[in-house]
């Protein structure tokens, strides 16, 4: 973190202090953010911040007079000894001075050569001052190569429990279906460590899951647009021949409880990693349409143990339905990125939107029994049914790159990695 600190008089440090503006970069897990601290921060906001594993302490003062040298080298060893006995401060107040020695062994206050005494007005002057310890190496890479990282984590999450359900034989149940929702959580798992390890805000990133202020437009479109996709689905299969069943309906209590599951364990809380996360950082880089394939694939692949466990709805189906799926997904990481962009980040709308989706085949009228006579699947009408289900979610997803472009997918900005919690990266990271 690079903290732009301007000395006010009344500090202890000596006077003089007050006229050099110097940067103090203590965290590389919080990147880019320049803020302005009172007189107070060194002895409290130091230590919380660099969580008490600060890395090398780097110090950029600049001069404009040669007799103004050694002062401001004065003034830097000083802010740099309270910034090291307020710390330690803190550390033996917090774990006791046996495990200070630890974390401090090899600890100087003392700098590698500045080149002060050399240097000539108008030059930058630059310190390199040991700390207490380093950062950890892993939240460093993780850190490094965010998008990497999630996904690594969001995909060994979710396999190694839904694999393990695959494996196990269980048979089809509640607990099954529990056990499958859970490892669902991947993502957002993958998305609160990369965050945690960026030293962003989780708080924010949350929030997006309760950002549910966007206006009775959106709420509509969210709930509504499932039943327009049904219903062209359902016209298409009937235009084709499609045999369908109008005397039996379920209930909507069963409608509403797959709503509510399918937000919260059903599907919904996928998106918190994948729309909520990962797709704003995409799209810092490339436009909205590519961003939304690169995620569908991404997304599209993390189902594998579900094709793979024959007690899934996945692993039931033929290899046409499941290459149709495959379109399905890509058409309706589309759908889910022009819904996200257009609330302004809200993943409680795209999860809404998502169980929605999902939730259709409920209603779908197709005479079961003409679509599987004596138990025996009809192979041209479930193809059919598996078409006309896919092709609505891929004229609508035409439609909005048309109507909206390609770019963003929305009439306004869509949101940043800061939106989704992340602190900026610096100049010298790539997006991996």
């Amino acid at each position: 973190m690079v903290l732009s600190v301007f000395e006010d008089p009344s500090r202890r440090f000596p006077d003089f202090c007050d006229r050099f503006e110097i940067e103090i970069v203590l965290c590389r897990e919080i990147r880019g953010r320049r803020v302005n601290f009172g007189s107070t921060f060194l002895g409290v906001i130091v230590p919380v911040l660099c969580n008490w594993q600060a890395t090398d302490l780097h110090v950029d003062y600049r001069v404009d007079r040669i007799d103004d040298v050694n002062r401001g080298d004065r003034c830097v060893r000083e802010i740099l000894e309270s910034v090291r006995e307020r710390a330690l401060g803190k550390r033996r107040a917090v774990d006791g001075d046996e495990n200070v020695v630890g974390h401090t062994r090899g600890f100087e206050t003392r700098r590698e050569e500045c080149s002060a005494d050399n240097s000539a007005a108008g030059s930058t002057v630059n310190c390199d001052v040991p700390t207490i310890g380093s950062m950890s190496s892993l939240r460093t890479w993780i850190d490094q190569h965010r998008l990497l990282s999630f996904v690594a984590i969001a995909y060994a999450f979710t396999w190694t429990i839904q694999g393990a359900l695959a494996y196990s034989g269980m048979e089809a149940s509640w607990t099954h279906s529990i056990l499958i929702g859970f490892g669902g959580f991947g993502p957002p798992i993958g998305a609160a460590v990369v965050i945690w390890a960026s030293g962003g805000s989780l708080r924010t990133w949350v929030g997006q899951m309760f950002n549910w202020r966007i206006g009775v437009k959106w709420w509509a479109l969210a709930i509504g647009l499932p039943f327009v996709i049904l219903s062209l689905g359902v016209l298409l299969f009937v235009v084709a021949g499609g045999p369908i069943d109008l005397t039996e309906f379920e209930s909507p209590f069963i409608y509403l409880f797959a709503m509510a599951w399918g937000t919260v364990w059903g599907g919904g809380q996928e998106d918190f990693g994948w729309r909520g996360f990962m797709l704003p950082i995409l799209q810092d880089s490339y436009s909205a349409l590519v961003s939304s394939a690169i995620v569908g694939v991404t997304w599209a692949a993390w189902h594998l143990p579900l094709f793979l466990n024959a007690t899934t709805t996945h692993g039931g189906w033929p290899l046409s339905q499941q290459l149709l799926w495959m379109v399905s997904i890509l058409a309706g990481s589309i759908l889910w990125t022009w819904m996200y962009n257009s609330t302004g980040g809200s993943v409680l709308a795209v999860a809404v939107f998502h169980a929605g989706v999902n939730a259709m085949g409920i209603f779908h009228p197709a005479d079961p029994e003409a679509l599987v006579p004596n138990g025996v699947p009809d192979p041209w009408l479930n193809l059919l049914a598996e078409v006309t289900g896919a092709l609505p979610l891929v004229l609508i997803a035409l439609l909005l790159v048309v109507v909206y472009g390609s770019d963003r997918l929305a009439n306004r900005d869509p949101p940043t990695p800061q939106d989704a919690g992340l602190p900026p990266e610096t100049e010298a990271e790539t997006v991996t």
